[in-house]
């Protein structure tokens, strides 16, 4: 069932407002309260009728990482992608999780995220980066 105009609008306005108070949480270093209004934007948006919940998915996959809570984070993103296969940040998703992967000493998995990365996304600028930890990886 479609959203109607004003409740499309007000909904809108809504997780637009979330959205802001959870980026100013980050930028404060926050991440404990931030983490809180993505989750609720995602709540909100169950199914990214307002094209937030997917970025918003990412971000808590981000913090997990971010905290140190690398199997969390792993998580985070695979579920994301699986959601959502044609996720515009895709690339920095599988950039994420092989730096998780290789966070906790899983080296394998690590470099068959960058592989993926690289394949999918072979002239995409982060790739650039990519590259250089698979070379240091293969040094290894």
């Amino acid at each position: 069932m479609a959203l109607d105009k004003i409740d499309y609008s007000n909904k809108l306005k809504n997780v637009r407002n979330l959205w802001r108070e959870g980026d100013k949480k980050i930028e404060e270093g926050n991440l404990r309260e931030a983490f809180s209004f993505f989750k609720r934007i995602i709540a909100y948006d169950k199914k990214n009728e307002l094209g937030f919940s997917d970025d918003a998915e990412f971000i808590l996959g981000y913090i997990h990482g971010k905290e140190g809570r690398y199997k969390k984070a792993i998580s985070a993103f695979k579920k994301l992608l699986n959601r959502y296969p044609d996720f515009e940040k895709k690339d920095k998703a599988l950039y994420c999780i092989s730096l998780c992967y290789l966070n906790l000493d899983k080296y394998k998995e690590g470099k068959n995220a960058l592989v993926l990365l690289e394949q999918e996304f072979p002239h995409n600028p982060i790739t650039k980066s990519a590259r250089k930890l698979l070379e240091k990886l293969e040094e290894l």
